[in-house]
């Protein structure tokens, strides 16, 4: 049972992992070619993972919960969204040309995995960081794939 003042710091980790929710409604409407759908669910992702971390830090997540690894499951989570998930899309979308959406969606996952091992080793030795693409390029790709699903 959690310790009276700790249910914020469990209602963090809770919204992050509420982010593989929104994950797995992407893939069901990907699989329903309810387009739309799936960007609304990633856009909900993307939402979570843009707010939980600055919530934790207010929170004093990792003093209050220090046996609970919360950039693991951020981690987890993220893979899944941001990887997993966009891999499917683009398999499943008709965006590419019959045959390249699955091989490209590979592609994805497998630089995702190749990309992180080398980040976990940065931060635990604390050498910079690779750059990420700021969210609102994100969006602004994503709003560039869907306008494509429209035409």
């Amino acid at each position: 049972m959690p310790e009276r003042g700790d249910q914020g710091a469990y209602a963090v980790h809770f919204l992050t992992a509420f982010g593989a929710v929104t994950g797995l409604l992407a893939l069901v409407a990907i699989t329903e070619g309810e387009w739309h759908m799936a960007f609304v669910w990633m856009g909900a992702a993307l939402a979570i993972d843009s707010v939980d971390g600055f919530m934790a830090r207010a929170s004093r997540v990792k003093e209050r919960l220090p046996h609970f690894d919360g950039a693991l499951l951020d981690n987890i989570v993220d893979y899944f969204t941001y990887a997993v998930v966009p891999a499917f899309f683009l398999w499943r979308a008709p965006l590419v040309p019959p045959g390249f959406g699955l091989p490209l969606g590979a592609l994805i996952v497998l630089g995702a995995i190749l990309v992180a091992p080398p980040v976990f080793l940065a931060r635990a030795v604390g050498w910079p960081l690779p750059t990420r693409l700021p969210p609102l390029d994100q969006v602004r790709q994503a709003l560039v794939i869907r306008q494509q699903l429209v035409e």
